[in-house]
């Protein structure tokens, strides 16, 4: 894997520097579900990027957050409460958070899973929120152009984008000093961490030579990489899948310029020995074993241990059962009885079939028991009106 070119970032004499400006996207909270303490893991995901924030001693701190700050609809009380109270601390430790939706933060098409947040930039001035609408935010004499999640946005798009976003940074007449652009959208040139994939064709957006804007800060791609002069992925805070990259962290900029922060969130390791795995495993990893063992001996392997089949299991809640419950209504489907015949052919063991059995009933009974409370809610709002 090419390394990623890291420049010092400059201070300003040995006092405190006058922005500590700080570049992350693709949190996906809520992803991996199926590991144990994830959410325990996703929490030391948050208090490292707080800590690196903090770090740094500068007059004003700035966190963008480059959109897929969940990673699905059907998004736990727990996991939005996590994020919230992730946002809350920095707000009120003085940090301005600058948030824009993802692809992955849309509840439907008028809906983002941010809107909690939205509401609570009203009472908030260090935090700023865009959803699905283009806005600026400008923090002393440095500005933002924040363009929420479209897919599909073209070159043209983005260059008219920026260049009305940036005459709107103007205050009191005076240009910003420095101005940023956020995307979240897949661009042409940046490729995924095993460089098995690269977006080539005219499809994707390509980032414009356009003199006004200092740097854009891209969201989208997991895999951190400069993929112009001026533009860097931050890539995915921590391994958001079981097969990405181990190399995960945060962006700090400063002109043009970036410096990797590195956060110590435990990720998976790789292994096709049996043994090697159980050791990976009690010495805290996560594990994706890769080799061919007996039925007793994948019976054998501690719960962090996860095989193909486990992964091919586990992902059908995302790929398949959570859309088809959505979109069907949840009695319209019977997606269990089929669901081991299924995973049979995909090449699942019984263990895994029945691990994604308990999984798939696990959403769909979370799901039912929201119904019924926005059910019980609607009655007594209705209840209300007639007094």
């Amino acid at each position: 894997m090419n390394k990623v070119a890291v420049s010092a970032v400059a201070k300003t004499g040995t006092g405190p520097i006058a922005y500590g400006l700080f570049h992350c996207a693709d949190l996906h909270t809520g992803a991996f579900r199926y590991i144990p303490d994830a959410l325990a893991r996703t929490k030391k995901m948050f208090s490292e990027i707080k800590r690196v924030v903090l770090a740094v001693p500068a007059k004003e701190r700035i966190l963008n957050i480059v959109g897929d700050a969940y990673d699905r609809k059907t998004i736990t009380e727990e996991e939005r409460n996590a994020f919230l109270e992730f946002v809350i601390d920095l707000v009120l430790s003085g940090v301005h958070v600058i948030l824009i939706n993802g692809n992955h933060d849309f509840y439907n098409e008028s809906l983002t899973l941010i809107e909690p947040v939205k509401q609570m930039a009203r009472l908030a001035d260090h935090l700023h929120v865009h959803t699905k609408t283009p806005g600026v935010t400008r923090i002393g004499d440095i500005a933002f152009g924040c363009v929420p999640c479209t897919q599909g946005l073209t070159t043209e798009q983005v260059t008219a984008l920026a260049t009305m976003l940036h005459k709107q940074a103007h205050q009191d007449g005076k240009p910003p000093r420095a101005f940023y652009m956020l995307v979240h959208e897949a661009v042409r040139g940046s490729v995924n961490h095993k460089r098995t994939w690269q977006a080539k064709s005219d499809k994707y957006l390509h980032i414009p030579d356009l003199p006004f804007v200092t740097g854009w800060m891209l969201g989208d791609i997991h895999e951190c990489q400069q993929i112009h002069a001026k533009a860097w992925y931050s890539g995915a805070p921590y391994q958001v899948k079981s097969d990405e990259s181990e190399r995960c962290g945060i962006l700090q900029w400063a002109g043009s310029q970036t410096r990797f922060h590195p956060l110590q969130v435990p990720g998976f390791r790789y292994t096709s020995d049996i043994a090697m795995a159980k050791k990976l495993a009690a010495e805290g990893h996560y594990v994706r074993f890769t080799g061919k063992a007996s039925e007793a001996e994948l019976k054998s392997l501690p719960a962090t241990v996860l095989c193909d089949g486990d992964i091919a299991a586990i992902e059908l809640d995302v790929d398949v059962a959570v859309p088809e419950l959505a979109s069907n209504g949840l009695g319209s489907v019977d997606l269990i009885s089929p669901l081991p015949e299924f995973l049979a052919r995909d090449g699942c063991n019984e263990r895994q079939q029945q691990r994604g059995v308990e999984l798939v009933l696990g959403i769909k009974n979370m799901l039912s028991a929201r119904s019924d409370r926005d059910s019980k809610s609607a009655t007594e709002e209705s209840d209300d009106e007639e007094y």
